[in-house]
C-alpha cells in the first residue's frame, strides 16, 4: 500500500503544474496510464494490484450485510461511471439505515430521475437522511419537494413515515 500512495503523489506532483486545483482522479490514472503503459512493472499495473484487493474485501463485507462496504463500493461505483452498480449498492446500503448512503442515493436518483417514481423515491432517501441532520440532505429533500406535486409528496412523507431498515 506505500508504493502505491507513493505512485499517486508522484502523479498528483506531476500534475500540480498543470491546474490550480487538485487533480481528478481520472486525469491521475490518465496519467499513470501514459507511464509504462499496459507493462506489467508499470505505475498503474502497480497501483491497480495493490488497491484491487481492498475492493474485493469491501465486495465480499458488502455480500454480508455491510451497509458501509456497500456505501463505498458503490461511491466508487459513481467515481468510474457504474451507474447502475451504483444503484445497487447504495440501495443496498441505504435500506439497512446507512444515512450517508440514503443521501448518496437521494442524489443520484435526482440527478438521474427518468419519472415521477424516481423523484418520488429521491425525495424519500433524502427526507430519511435528512432525520440524521443532514444539511446537505435536507437541501436535497427542500429541493425535491418544489418538483413534486401535492399527492406525490403526500405518497413521499407516508413512505418516510412507514419506513423501517432491513
Amino acid at each position: 500500500m506505500l508504493q502505491a500512495g507513493l505512485l499517486l503523489g508522484a502523479a498528483i506532483a506531476a500534475l500540480a503544474p498543470t491546474t490550480e486545483r487538485p487533480a481528478a482522479p481520472a486525469a491521475v490514472l490518465r496519467w499513470l496510464a501514459e507511464q509504462q503503459p499496459g507493462e506489467p512493472g508499470g505505475l498503474l499495473h502497480a497501483l491497480l494490484s495493490e488497491t484491487a484487493a481492498p475492493e474485493a474485501r469491501l465486495r465480499a463485507l458488502a455480500e454480508r450485510g455491510e451497509a458501509w462496504a456497500a456505501l463505498n463500493l458503490g461511491l466508487i461505483a459513481m467515481e468510474t461511471g457504474r451507474v447502475e452498480e451504483a444503484l445497487v449498492l447504495l440501495r443496498q446500503a441505504a435500506e439497512r439505515g446507512n444515512r450517508p448512503a440514503q443521501h448518496q442515493l437521494a442524489r443520484l436518483l435526482a440527478r438521474s430521475a427518468v419519472d415521477r417514481e424516481s423523484l418520488i423515491e429521491a425525495f424519500v432517501w433524502s427526507g430519511l437522511a435528512a432525520r440524521a441532520d443532514n444539511a446537505a440532505a435536507e437541501r436535497l429533500n427542500g429541493q425535491l419537494r418544489r418538483r413534486l406535486d401535492e399527492a406525490e409528496r403526500r405518497q413521499g412523507n407516508e413512505r418516510i413515515w412507514h419506513w423501517r431498515p432491513r
